[in-house]
């Protein structure tokens, strides 16, 4: 099991296997990777990250089946992701394409898919209760073999944060405070499509700030409110 330890000093960016009284957070267990499949061709590609650093990665799937009426269709799957796990962020965006349609071939027609997804998984913890944010985009509008899944859940405390794709498609943009503790962060986008072509974007921010960091932030909300009086 790969650690990393990140010391959340004041916004430095220091790394250390050291602990530190207020604002530690350490980075456990990480398991980031996206997918990409073409049904006519059988085409499936995943690309996983190996360990804490960056994961700056795209896979492009794409092919031509023969369609009704002697056209052409395409068969196509995109994933592509910049995910950084920094010393009080954690952050992932990117692009899902997917794109497929009826196949006619020896007399017979069959739905060709395109599907392409992003899953992060990492595990953390805090020394130290600490404030955060969380932003999202909304979630892709969900076709019938769509996924969507953002959780959020404290080994103590159980599920802080659950969106799934029944929920309704709506950005996010929420802050409050975790205890000191052992949490988890589940984020996974998934979209298909047998007709025609989708495109969509993704991003999702969990900051955690020092407690410092986070007094100053308030202070300065509460400065700028009262000069406006």
């Amino acid at each position: 099991m790969q650690t990393r330890r990140v010391l959340l000093a004041g916004g430095a960016c220091a790394l250390s296997v050291a602990s530190l009284s207020l604002g530690a957070v350490t980075y456990l267990t990480q398991a980031r990777s996206i997918t990409a499949s073409t049904s006519f061709d059988g085409a499936l590609q995943t690309l996983s990250a190996p360990d804490f650093n960056p994961f700056v990665q795209t896979i492009n799937l794409s092919t031509t089946f023969p369609a009704f009426n002697n056209t052409i269709g395409k068969n196509e799957a995109v994933a592509g992701i910049d995910c950084q796990l920094d010393p009080n962020k954690i952050k992932a965006l990117g692009r899902l394409t997917a794109a497929g349609g009826t196949s006619f071939v020896n007399g017979k027609d069959k739905a060709e898919e395109g599907n392409a997804s992003v899953s992060i998984r990492t595990t953390f913890h805090l020394d130290a209760d600490s404030a955060y944010q969380l932003v999202t985009t909304p979630r892709p509008l969900a076709g019938p073999k769509d996924k969507f899944t953002l959780k959020i859940e404290s080994v103590n405390l159980g599920v802080i944060i659950f969106l799934d794709e029944s929920s309704p498609p709506t950005a996010i943009n929420q802050a409050g405070f975790f205890a000191a503790g052992d949490y988890s962060l589940e984020y996974q986008v998934e979209i298909t499509s047998s007709n025609g072509s989708l495109d969509d974007t993704f991003e999702m921010t969990l900051t955690i700030p020092t407690p410092a960091t986070a007094a100053a932030l308030l202070l300065g909300a509460g400065l700028a409110t009262r000069r406006r009086r």
